[in-house]
């Protein structure tokens, strides 16, 4: 069914800032709020994640932006070649500091993902192609 409603334009600013923040479109969005509003399980029948399922996929997949990658990978080899200057040890350590909260935060939503979804961490971090080992030194 395709359902056309008019929203005041306060009301679709906070719909896409809720969707944004779900990591969906507006339509998903309001899709998945109405499912569970409605009682529905937590997956919608289209795939869709629901908004808890979303939220934790977004928590999984946050992490350290590419000019972030690039300047700890700089600080971790001239520390390696002992030319890390002491601003750079301290940068270095706030970036590592940075990238085990989001690691920590990572295994917190797919451990909680993994309960919600009934399966093991191992088995939804395989689906995810969410690697276990890697190691960021």
């Amino acid at each position: 069914m395709t359902l056309t409603i008019d929203v005041k334009p306060e009301l679709e600013a906070r719909l896409q800032q809720e969707a944004n923040r779900a990591g969906l479109d507006v339509p998903g969005f309001i899709q998945t709020m109405l499912s569970e509003k409605l009682g529905s399980h937590s997956e919608t029948s289209a795939g869709q994640l629901s908004i808890q399922e979303a939220q934790l996929m977004q928590q999984i997949n946050r992490g350290l932006a590419e000019s972030e990658w690039q300047q700890y990978h700089t600080l971790s080899v001239a520390r390696r070649d002992a030319r890390l200057s002491d601003a750079g040890q301290q940068e270095l350590i706030a970036l590592t500091d940075r990238l085990e909260r989001l690691n920590a935060e990572r295994m917190s939503a797919l451990i909680e993902l993994a309960l919600l979804r009934k399966t093991s961490v191992q088995t939804l971090a395989h689906e995810l192609g969410v690697d276990l080992t890697a190691r960021y030194v």
